[in-house]
């Protein structure tokens, strides 16, 4: 028997009814199980003992050289999107150090040819973190702020606000400096992939190479060890 006019609409209705819920638990879904991270990583000028002195020498300051992240799943590590990786031309210290160079393999010729302001840079990524958490091996998201109170760039740029991955190494009482002794690494953001065993290698304080250890690191510990995820909501 055929369905008469309204009987038709009453089908569609229920057939579109449907199909709106299913985009809605979609992106329910989306929203409560994957959510969007942003592992950061810097490296800011630095000079033989500046470290260990805390930046306090003459004119010493932790300006920003080179901002690296990548954007990935929460539940499967895997990135989603390309890298973001800049220099940045530092203004109290344009010159890099022969110590820095000789610790990132950045050279002041590529600086010159790639740099760009901290300004733009800041506010390019503030555009690639839109929306996502940021994490970071230590307090990197406080030296982009430091450099925004440094070159009085309140009101143009607005502070960044990141977790320290640290922290979860710490409440889960996982020990990094013990296995990075042994293997006689330093215990950095970069050589985390190395400390763990995780199936990443590549240089150490190129800060695209150590969101990536970081990322590396993390994985095989939440899937092999069997520690709790700390990106899952």
């Amino acid at each position: 028997k055929p369905m008469n006019k309204s009987t038709r609409l009453s089908s569609i209705s229920k057939k579109t009814a449907n199909f709106l819920i299913g985009i809605i638990l979609h992106l329910y879904y989306d929203a409560t199980t994957m959510a969007k991270i942003v592992i950061l990583d810097t490296e800011f000028t630095a000079w033989e003992g500046s470290h260990k002195r805390g930046w306090t020498g003459p004119s010493e300051y932790r300006e920003i050289v080179q901002i690296g992240a990548i954007c990935i799943d929460s539940e499967t590590f895997a990135e989603t999107k390309p890298p973001f990786d800049v220099l940045v031309k530092p203004q109290r210290n344009p010159t890099l150090s022969e110590y820095f160079t000789n610790l990132t393999g950045i050279t002041n010729e590529e600086l010159t040819r790639r740099g760009t302001s901290f300004e733009a840079a800041a506010k390019e990524f503030h555009h690639y973190s839109k929306g996502a958490r940021i994490y970071s091996f230590g307090g990197d998201c406080n030296v982009l702020n430091e450099n925004i109170d440094l070159y009085n760039l309140h009101g143009k740029i607005k502070p960044f606000d990141g977790r320290n991955i640290r922290d979860w190494f710490n409440e889960n009482k996982i020990d990094i400096e013990t296995p990075a002794k042994k293997a006689k690494l330093e215990p950095c953001s970069g050589n985390l992939a190395r400390i763990f065993n995780a199936p990443f290698k590549a240089d150490a304080h190129n800060a695209l190479n150590d969101v990536r250890s970081i990322r590396a690191a993390v994985k095989h510990l939440v899937e092999k060890k069997k520690y709790p995820n700390p990106f899952r909501p």
